[in-house]
């Protein structure tokens, strides 16, 4: 999962260092990061829209970014429910990213109280 090569993401020449800073973040994360997120390292909101708009970034969920041209959106949403929601992987989807099953819905475990939530979803293949 990456940038295409080619994507103007810089002005001039140079790439923001937050623009930097968010993407190295957005790696680091299985592809995705929150809103808040992108605003502590230094992007605006009129950047992160405008990011957006150029296909920089997709909005994945409500208040989550992610590169574009993830392969397996599955796991794509696992992350970006995980960051939201400042969980963990557990059950099914935790087997899941073993390559060991394809669960049917997202299942987390938020921290630090270990509360399981459940996301339902219809599958995209």
């Amino acid at each position: 999962m990456g940038l295409e090569p080619g994507r103007r993401l810089w002005h001039f020449g140079v790439m923001s260092k937050a623009l930097r800073r968010v993407i190295e973040t957005v790696q680091a994360n299985g592809g995705v990061i929150t809103r808040s997120e992108a605003l502590a390292l230094g992007m605006s909101k009129g950047t992160i829209r405008r990011r957006v708009a150029d296909g920089v970034f997709v909005d994945r969920r409500r208040g989550v970014l992610a590169l574009p041209g993830a392969e397996d959106l599955h796991v794509l949403d696992l992350y970006a429910a995980c960051r939201k929601l400042n969980a963990v992987v557990s059950h099914q989807s935790a087997a899941y990213l073993l390559e060991l099953d394809r669960p049917d819905h997202i299942k987390i475990t938020k921290t630090p109280e270990r509360v399981v939530s459940t996301i339902h979803r219809a599958l995209q293949d």
